[in-house]
């Protein structure tokens, strides 16, 4: 599978085109410009949504299932197919966006390094839900995560990062440690990363970058 760069009513996202043809809408959103709440609602009537859910992001490793109050908090969300006409969405920043596919569910999961030490990519495979697929997003490359000894300490066990060219510091491979902590769960889903870095293309909001309050939106469209 591939991915590819679309645009709905001037809201550019990265999808898998694959996927999206079998009708599974979905997409990694670029940074789109504006307030959030005038973003949402460019995206609700581009995707002709009723309702999206957007859990309250904590960096903790909780589940929320659809529907849920909008205070709610979690960073991960699990959605029946059958609630057409909804969305759900999450935000990032160079932190990690997963989407898992499965024939009567889908998931959105945030998953930055403290949500992985928390396990909650390892709690939503763990519900009952079947998934096929896991697409994993753009987020924070090896080629510009430079991070400090305490982070690897808190990820391990864990090979994936390298020496940086600061002593002391370390380059961090955040899409692995995800592939990593996906396969230990489940052998049986098909990864595809997209590979690409929040902080070298400027398509996507990077809090590493610019410091900015600016986010990518995530989401499945059911």
């Amino acid at each position: 599978m591939s991915f590819d760069f679309s645009q709905r009513a001037g809201l550019e996202y990265l999808h898998c085109s694959q996927l999206t043809q079998r009708g599974y809408q979905h997409g990694f959103g670029c940074n789109w410009q504006g307030s959030q709440a005038s973003t949402l609602a460019a995206f609700q009537s581009a995707f002709d949504v009723k309702r999206i859910f957007a859990p309250r992001q904590v960096h903790g490793s909780d589940v929320l299932r659809v529907p849920f109050h909008d205070a709610s908090s979690a960073d991960a969300v699990i959605a029946e197919r059958s609630l057409v006409g909804n969305a759900v969405l999450i935000r990032t920043a160079d932190c990690v966006p997963i989407i898992f596919v499965g024939q009567k569910s889908v998931a959105l999961v945030h998953a930055g390094w403290r949500g992985i030490v928390a396990g909650v990519i390892e709690a939503v495979l763990r519900q009952d839900d079947v998934f096929t697929y896991a697409l994993i997003g753009p987020c924070a490359g090896v080629c510009c995560y430079e991070v400090g000894a305490e982070l690897i300490s808190a990820l391990a066990p864990t090979s994936h990062f390298r020496e940086a060219a600061t002593p002391g510091k370390f380059m961090l491979n955040l899409e692995k440690i995800v592939i990593e902590r996906i396969t230990r769960v489940s052998t049986n889903i098909e990864i595809e990363a997209a590979q690409i870095c929040t902080i070298c293309d400027r398509r996507f909001a990077s809090y590493r970058r610019d410091g900015t309050t600016a986010r990518n939106f995530s989401f499945v469209v059911l």
